[in-house]
């Protein structure tokens, strides 16, 4: 082994990326999409109550068929309708019935303990002269006015008015119009033209939107939640109707949409929500209390943005301006639109800076013409300015070189920043400035493109430059020095590991795998690998496992895998003969396959 690949032998954790990173994310993507964008094999994002059925089945409030369909477009029957109810509003069902509660419901009936429930709550009632419950029969829209109506006035909830009328109402039984009415006030019915369509049955998707928006009122109603407004990006006040000092708030679990919030009473009337994060300009944070949705929501409004300037040097331009509170940069961009299609953006990736709560945002090249700016940002909304851009000369402001290592190749090119932005060599002579590079004695690049040629340097060989950049009025700028490093692609710099079996790279390791066998892995300056044929000389003198009831690697057997119930991660130190620091290999292991 020559001097430098032992210098360079260094300590390295491998988690084998390559092979981890794609198995976790697929692990997590298919949870997810089980679970949330697509419960049942029916009900599709976009649809008018996906949400509502698949917040009610996270909830087990309802259940689909055995084949994984909810069959939405189905009319609910009184017995599922029953069965729904106890499960929503926490109505004690009973384990066994010791009497005939219907001529149609025996003791022994399938929905026999629903329907005890449903009805000992006052809930929903019999038919017929309250002698059969009909749980196979339909329930219409007006029933289920009737039957959640009695729900929110068991639970104390003050029946809302609203001045907007149902249309429809004539067409109910006089005995469902009140509810009809007070559940449209509530907005728990919505339909574009304000009818309710009393005499239609409820299907099984309508109930589940009925279900959760009548549960989002109760939650609303029992704390008398009227209100939030918006301190600042941070800071909510949630006002009540009720007193709310003898409240724990600290056990309540309270949220603003998916972000939780510290709570202080500030008065008898008033909740203070402190969250961690700013929160969204344009979006609704609905106040969530025990994992219940209620129905108030806070909404930020804007543009909140402050001592915005335009800086124009020729066709260079600067957008500058202050946010409200320190922001992530990704969440931000501005826009640049002009003349004959003229269609550029600054962004995280493109030329914005922001630091502290100061944002600049650089737009080079911009031909004369006039301009509209758009200042956008999911926290702090979005500004239409406009301006014109009359010349095209450029004053520079700094330069910077950037090349801290190249190869020992021939066209390597040195890289540089102007004012904070990459340019090229061609770039920089369109805008009427002349480059001159500055190197260590012995080393040379071509002012006209940037490159020198390395091929005849040896492995970390070093050198430094300068840049300097001059226009024909008199401007110059000169740039630091900038150390730069030589190296050779096909040197071993670090060295790493990973298991083989049957010439097949693991990236976990199971049961089957017993057997596989420890392959070190050398890499460039760069992180690439070499061939593995650079290290056939290397011998492994002792591997020990920091779990060694889970896993452990014998020089003479190979790797030794133990059964155990759920994946773990193992490392195992690996020292090599003739080399001082150990490799460590860090992987998963399954025990039980």
């Amino acid at each position: 082994m020559n001097r430098g690949y032992k210098t360079f032998v260094l300590l390295t954790v491998i988690m084998l990326l390559v092979h981890l990173i794609p198995f976790e994310t697929k692990a997590y993507s298919s949870y997810y999409d089980e679970s949330e964008s697509k419960i049942f094999n029916d009900v599709f994002d976009g649809d008018p109550h996906a949400s509502a059925i698949n917040t009610m089945k996270l909830k087990n409030i309802i259940f689909g068929y055995s084949d994984g369909y909810y069959y939405p477009n189905r009319t609910i029957t009184r017995g599922q309708t029953a069965t729904m109810m106890t499960r929503a509003f926490d109505l004690e069902v009973p384990e066994k019935v010791n009497e005939d509660l219907y001529r149609d419901v025996s003791s022994t009936h399938h929905f026999a303990p629903v329907v005890k429930a449903v009805s000992d709550a006052g809930i929903m009632i019999g038919r017929q002269g309250n002698t059969v419950f009909e749980t196979s029969g339909t329930i219409h829209r007006q029933q289920m006015a009737s039957i959640l109506m009695r729900i929110l006035d068991q639970a104390g909830v003050e029946r809302a008015e609203s001045d907007q009328k149902v249309t429809d109402l004539n067409q109910a039984f006089d005995v469902h119009r009140d509810n009809i009415q007070a559940l449209q006030a509530h907005g728990i019915t919505q339909t574009s033209d304000g009818s309710f369509r009393p005499q239609q049955p409820v299907t099984r998707a309508q109930m589940a939107t009925f279900i959760k928006r009548t549960l989002e009122v109760r939650s609303t109603g029992e704390v008398g939640l009227q209100s939030m407004e918006m301190i600042d990006p941070r800071t909510v006040h949630a006002h009540f109707s009720k007193d709310i000092r003898g409240i724990d708030w600290e056990s309540k679990d309270v949220r603003l949409a998916s972000t939780i919030a510290d709570t202080r009473i500030l008065d008898a009337h008033t909740l203070e929500l402190n969250v961690s994060n700013d929160l969204r300009f344009g979006a609704h944070y609905y106040l969530f209390l025990d994992n219940q949705r209620t129905t108030v929501f806070v909404e930020r409004s804007g543009p909140e943005y402050r001592d915005i300037e335009i800086d124009i040097d020729g066709g260079k331009m600067k957008v500058s301006g202050q946010i409200p509170a320190v922001n992530e940069i990704e969440l931000m961009e501005i826009i640049l639109e002009g003349p004959d299609g003229y269609f550029n953006i600054a962004d995280e990736l493109h030329n914005l800076t922001i630091e502290g709560n100061q944002f600049k945002g650089t737009f080079l090249r911009v031909p004369p013409g006039d301009y509209n700016i758009t200042i956008h940002s999911i926290y702090y909304g979005t500004i239409h300015l406009n301006t014109s851009v009359e010349d095209y000369r450029i004053t520079y402001e700094y330069i910077d070189a950037m090349t801290d290592t190249i190869l020992n190749k021939k066209d390597q090119k040195l890289e540089f920043r102007i004012d904070g932005i990459p340019y090229t060599v061609d770039e920089v002579k369109e805008e009427g400035y002349e480059l001159h590079y500055e190197l260590t004695d012995g080393y040379y690049a071509d002012d006209e493109t940037g490159m020198i040629d390395a091929s005849n340097h040896q492995h970390l060989d070093s050198f430094s430059y300068k840049i300097t950049a001059s226009d024909d009025r008199g401007n110059e700028i000169v740039s630091d020095a900038q150390e730069v490093t030589i190296v050779d692609e096909n040197v071993p710099v670090f060295m790493e590991a990973y298991f083989e079996l049957d010439n097949e790279e693991l990236g976990v390791v199971k049961l089957s795998h017993n057997g596989a066998r420890l392959v070190l892995q050398p890499k460039n300056y760069f992180n690439r690998r070499l061939p593995t044929s650079i290290t056939d000389h290397l011998i492994i003198a002792e591997v020990t496992s920091n779990q060694e009831h889970l896993a452990e690697y014998d020089l003479e057997n190979g790797l030794i895998v133990h059964e155990y119930d759920e994946r773990r991660h193992v490392t195992f130190e690996i020292k090599i003969g003739g080399v001082e620091d150990p490799v460590q290999l860090v992987s998963w292991v399954y025990g039980d396959e």
